[in-house]
């Protein structure tokens, strides 16, 4: 786990690599150089097994890579570059050898080294690589600490999270009051840029936002506060210079 959330620091403190200036303003020739630039830098991907295609602002990911770590490490990198309005990411991971049941035992054994999963009736299988977790916890965030931690295992081609998250529901106003704190506090959205609603624990947020990788920023934030089950980030979008 500690080398986890090692890589998701990387991922949130590194350098844009990109252009300055509206996201609609950077042509589409120029973001496939930029983000074939970043993969090819990072040195955590082999950029020949990747391909990337733009168009309008839209990058679409292909290719085959030899683990799910760098399928997703590829969406963050293009999702903090420059000029890209939303990634489409059809990477596909090399099968592997190893056997179902190895896989089975390994995330086993990854999840218990999680805290806050300890004790908590989680069940995994296995079939052609492809990790389906169900069970149930308190909160939304140990849901999401399982998955990520699944996807860490060697072999897994993807996870499926089935996860019931049944804790306690808190009040809808209470969250509303936390997310608006949070709202007014973040130097990632203009609060009279977005839209919120909260029913039954799970927050919807529409409106725009100044860069693609911000939307998976607030999302991760809202979503470990006390209470949110879920979060329903698809209708912030990236902001548009035409027009101002």
């Amino acid at each position: 786990m500690t080398a986890y959330l090692s890589l998701v620091l990387v991922l949130w403190t590194s350098l844009m690599v990109g252009f300055k200036g509206a996201p609609d303003t950077v042509p589409d020739p120029d973001i496939q150089a930029a983000v074939k630039q970043r993969l090819a830098m990072d040195g955590r991907i082999e950029p020949g097994g990747v391909e990337v295609r733009v168009e309008d602002g839209t990058v679409t990911l292909s290719g085959i890579v030899e683990t799910l770590q760098e399928k997703l490490l590829a969406d963050n990198l293009v999702v903090s570059t420059q000029g890209v309005k939303a990634v489409r990411n059809t990477i596909r991971v090399k099968p592997t050898p190893t056997k179902d049941d190895a896989i089975e035992r390994a995330v086993e054994e990854t999840l218990k080294t999680v805290p806050a999963l300890k004790n908590k009736p989680l069940h995994v299988s296995v079939s052609q690589g492809v990790v389906t977790l169900k069970g149930s916890v308190e909160k939304q965030v140990h849901s999401l600490a399982a998955e990520k931690a699944a996807q860490t295992v060697p072999g897994v081609a993807d996870v499926v999270n089935l996860i019931k998250v049944v804790g306690a529901p808190r009040p809808d106003r209470e969250i509303e009051r936390d997310l608006v704190f949070y709202l007014q506090s973040s130097s990632l959205v203009n609060l009279d840029d977005v839209d919120y609603r909260v029913t039954d624990g799970t927050v919807t947020l529409k409106g725009h936002i100044d860069n693609l990788s911000h939307k998976y920023a607030i999302a991760s934030d809202v979503e470990k506060i006390h209470g949110v089950r879920s979060v329903d980030a698809r209708g912030l979008t990236v902001k548009s210079s035409k027009g101002t």
